[in-house]
């Protein structure tokens, strides 16, 4: 039996055929149409789900359900899209009802990062826990809670928005409308805009935060600096929720987050800050399953 993933980013939606023991067999991957909202995404998916599904078949594997982690809030009972805080247009959108009305099978949708969470703690760095904090930090920052072994969605399914915990409360205006949320600071785009703000460069042209870390590593004045302050950001907004639920494992995803270059510092600063019987309780780790996370956690809510 097998699953079909998909992951609908702001920047990319990825469709993955995955196997129940979380192996993905076939992956494909296309740019997110930023203002076409639904209807692009539906025209896209309705080419690519029919190549999964003859991928299945030549394997001899059925298709339990098709499972979407969505970059955004989604109510989860009624499988609808409550909005993007990236791109406009998905308001209200019924994905789970549509997705199944195009394909025949069973759908569950959850957000991205709820679906990233849950392949790492079933597939990847969670393994054996019962408790487990994820952060994937990229385009924005998304989360995923873990008791007990369950994820952990509550009343309104809006448990895990780890990436809207204020960490500075004048700080710059997040996407969600407040300021100095996680994400303001420590996202990619917010880590382009401070590199702007201070007029750094790299290789000729305007740094962005995807040159953060080898500007770091090259010694470029000002890189550093901007380094320590999405460090702080995040210890402050982890070292919160360490002390609140005292989890077993905290994992860092996405392209920011799951480098060393961020785990290690972080690591060292929230042994300065955080409790020490939380601290010497808790494991920090990178990701295991990288951008693949996305697309086998969605397959996970099927599977």
């Amino acid at each position: 039996m097998a699953a079909i993933g998909v992951d609908i980013g702001n920047t990319n939606h990825t469709a993955a055929l995955v196997s129940s023991t979380g192996e993905p067999l076939e992956m494909l991957r296309r740019k997110t149409d930023r203002t076409g909202g639904p209807a692009a995404l539906m025209s896209s998916l309705a080419e690519l789900l029919p190549d999964l599904e003859a991928d299945a078949r030549d394997r001899g594997l059925g298709i339990s359900g098709i499972g979407v982690g969505f970059g955004g809030p989604v109510d989860f009972d009624s499988g609808t899209l409550v909005l993007s805080h990236q791109n406009p247009g998905w308001e209200g959108f019924p994905l789970r009802d549509q997705l199944r009305m195009l394909s025949g099978l069973r759908v569950v949708v959850d957000n991205d990062a709820n679906a990233g969470g849950l392949g790492e703690f079933r597939f990847g760095a969670g393994r054996g826990v019962q408790d487990m904090i994820y952060y994937n930090i990229g385009t924005g920052i998304g989360g995923a809670i873990v008791l007990g072994g369950q994820l952990r969605r509550g009343p309104s399914t809006c448990a895990g928005e780890i990436g809207h915990v204020i960490v500075y409360p004048d700080g710059p205006v997040c996407t969600c409308g407040q300021r100095g949320c996680l994400e303001a600071v420590a996202a990619g785009p917010a880590i382009s805009r401070r590199l702007a703000e201070l007029s750094l460069e790299w290789q000729g042209r305007p740094a962005t935060a995807e040159d953060l870390f080898a500007m770091v590593s090259s010694g470029t004045p000002g890189a550093a600096q901007v380094l320590g302050e999405v460090v702080e950001a995040l210890a402050i907004a982890v070292r919160n929720i360490i002390h609140t639920l005292n989890p077993e494992l905290v994992v860092l995803g996405g392209g920011v987050g799951s480098t060393g270059e961020i785990l290690s510092p972080l690591i060292e600063r929230l042994g300065e800050i955080t409790f020490p019987t939380a601290f010497r309780a808790c494991r920090f780790e990178g990701a295991r399953l990288g951008y693949q996370a996305g697309v086998i956690g969605a397959a996970a809510l099927v599977l």
